[in-house]
């Protein structure tokens, strides 16, 4: 929700700031702007002001998506971010533990039954009694690295990643559905 009120503020003040240079290059040369743009140009009026101001259609359009943006970042319905994966840990933070890492991935493939299989042979995580199932978990769940991998929108899905390694030691990651925040 902070994240959709900064983008949404960060938006409105690009835009308030397009707007004004806008009107300044306007107050420039208002003449013949408004004799040769006669239809491109409404009269808006506003209570606190004397004189109806020329705003373009651009301009009311830009307005409605930044008070809609605004409206949905405050009201709208948050989406949740989570990630759900399997993974294989070795605790050895030797590179022999990331070695052999390497040499099961490349038995593994991209084959999730293959991963499985291969967790509950070689995994130290108790997890491998689900074939290294971790479940959902959500941003700041994991250790730093693990979660870098799982969160970043280029981390594709469905494919063996790794080796990772975290204060628990090396990691094979299987990412098998991920909900990233909207951009």
């Amino acid at each position: 929700r902070q994240r959709a009120l900064r983008r949404s503020a960060a938006l409105l003040l690009f835009l308030s700031s397009l707007i004004s240079v806008t009107y300044a290059l306007d107050d420039y040369n208002e003449e013949e702007r408004l004799a040769a743009k006669a239809w491109y140009l409404r009269k808006l009026r506003v209570p606190f002001l004397e004189d109806p101001l020329p705003v373009s259609p651009v301009t009311i359009c830009l307005v409605a998506f930044i008070l809609m943006q605004l409206y949905w970042s405050l009201v709208g319905e948050e989406v949740p971010v989570y990630c759900e994966a399997s993974h294989i840990l070795l605790q050895d933070k030797t590179d022999v533990g990331k070695r052999k890492l390497i040499k099961y991935k490349s038995q593994i493939g991209n084959s999730l039954p293959n991963f499985q299989e291969a967790a509950k042979k070689y995994s130290a995580c108790p997890s491998k009694q689900n074939g290294g199932s971790l479940g959902r978990f959500g941003e700041g769940q994991m250790a730093r690295p693990f979660e870098k991998v799982c969160f970043d929108p280029k981390t594709p899905l469905n494919t063996t990643l790794g080796p990772v390694q975290t204060t628990f030691g090396w990691h094979l990651i299987y990412i098998h559905d991920r909900q990233l925040p909207p951009m």
